[in-house]
């Protein structure tokens, strides 16, 4: 019994020591990437007035911005994930108050699993709403 508890022991301070074997994304890193750069494309406007959002109650938040390279992009605020594969299947960036153009050659679009996405660009009006069905 002792040598099992022992054994335990020295298995539970190895993960404590080594997080990232503990911890391994879910999201594919081609798909956090993906993610990260569609980020990047777009400026954050926290003074932005949203008419939309207040209309229906929510609140602005902007969800882009805690994401990271560093932590698993299905974690990140907006982003849902299928739980089997990682795939990304969903992103919700409504209210986020978003500045910018989507392009249409947009890497967002390199989301081959995307099924649902809903954006809103500050001051283009009523959001986004794209339901992809196959």
């Amino acid at each position: 019994m002792r040598k099992c508890l022992w054994l335990c022991s020295i298995i539970v301070t190895w993960f404590l020591q080594h997080p990232q074997v503990a911890t391994a994304d879910l999201c594919p890193n081609m798909q956090k990437l993906a993610l990260f750069q569609f980020k990047l494309s777009l400026s954050i406007n926290t003074s932005a007035s949203i008419e939309y959002c207040r209309r229906w109650s929510s609140s602005l938040h902007p969800k882009m911005m805690n994401w990271s390279m560093s932590s698993d992009g299905c974690i990140w605020d907006g982003v849902t994930c299928n739980q089997m594969t990682g795939d990304v299947i969903g992103l919700d960036l409504s209210c986020s108050q978003l500045v910018g153009v989507i392009p249409r050659n947009s890497i967002l679009f390199q989301l081959s699993h995307l099924k649902y996405l809903n954006i809103h660009i500050a001051g283009r009006g009523r959001p986004m709403r794209l339901i992809i069905v196959e």
